[in-house]
């Protein structure tokens, strides 16, 4: 069979149901637990299951003692099986912000290091807009969003994309510059001398965040460039209300973008030591082998509404 006449037979014959079969058996390694969790018989099961590796024209499982194992041919359909279904949710969910009155909904993930107030007033403008666009969003690390972004649970991501991280699957293109400060408790020692160098920073109790992590390694860089050992610390994390309070209430230091640290400022308990680092640059990612939609064009409007926080 052709690849040509596969897609034509997939195309008319495969359902969602089958999909769903799928990965239940996958899952479960069994086709009575899988009949269990799907509510069927095990022979209706057992029918969608044929019904499905005769539509591909490939068996999809081996048997073995720990039960029903994935051969290479459902290994590779399990993965596109899994997206699909994605997709199908995404479009409930979409149809129902329209049923509500939105123009769509845009899955948004959002790196931590991104001002909030930068954040907000790009949804105000897809708030505000007719129809308005309902937002989910949702707050992880830059590699966390891309692996999302890639299984299809998000639709556009803002983070430090590079050609690293990003992959020929992906598209993408920067936003914004930002630069890296570090900020310390209203009263910290360090503020009150008249000049701080970087040795005074080599000696600080730091909070960092985890070491794969863009700042941590501009970081270490910095210090490498200064012939300084790279900050160490037995606290690590990404979440900058936990940060705050750890710093209000020690000697710590921490590195942030520069508009998270006048975000700290504006509150008066933080305060910004006198470094700027340039920073790789935030930029939107969306998966490149589809043409970015209508919601997604939206959202890039209004972030070129304000390049930048």
């Amino acid at each position: 069979m052709t690849e040509a006449d596969l897609r034509t037979r997939l195309r008319s014959r495969l359902k969602a149901r089958q999909l769903a079969t799928l990965l239940a058996i996958a899952e479960s390694g069994s086709l009575g637990r899988a009949a269990v969790t799907l509510g069927v018989s095990q022979p209706a099961l057992s029918k969608a299951l044929r019904e499905l590796e005769a539509a591909l024209g490939h068996a999809l499982f081996t048997r073995s003692r720990r039960g029903l194992v994935p051969n290479a041919h459902g290994v590779a359909t399990i993965g596109h099986a899994r997206r699909l279904l994605q997709d199908v949710d995404a479009l409930a969910a979409t149809l129902d912000a329209v049923d509500h009155g939105a123009g769509g909904r845009l899955r948004l993930g959002v790196i931590p290091y991104v001002s909030s107030d930068w954040l907000r007033g790009v949804a105000a403008r897809l708030l505000d807009e007719a129809p308005p666009i309902a937002l989910q969003i949702s707050e992880a690390a830059t590699d966390s969003l891309l692996a999302a972004l890639r299984h299809r649970s998000l639709d556009v991501v803002v983070g430090r994309v590079t050609p690293a991280n990003a992959g020929s699957d992906l598209a993408w293109r920067p936003v914004f510059e930002q630069v890296l400060r570090v900020v310390a408790r209203a009263r910290h020692p360090l503020l009150r001398r008249s000049r701080v160098t970087i040795a005074h920073l080599a000696d600080g109790d730091w909070m960092l965040p985890p070491p794969a992590s863009p700042t941590r390694l501009l970081l270490a860089q910095v210090f490498a460039q200064a012939g300084l050992p790279a900050p160490r610390s037995r606290l690590e994390t990404y979440s900058l209300p936990i940060m705050e309070s750890f710093l209000v209430a020690s000697d710590r230091l921490a590195a942030v973008p520069g508009d998270i640290a006048e975000q700290l400022e504006r509150r008066g308990r933080i305060r910004a030591l006198p470094f700027r680092w340039p920073m790789p640059p935030i930029c939107l990612a969306w998966l490149a082998g589809d043409e970015p939609s209508p919601i997604i064009r939206r959202f890039e409007a209004a972030v070129a509404g304000d390049r930048r926080p």
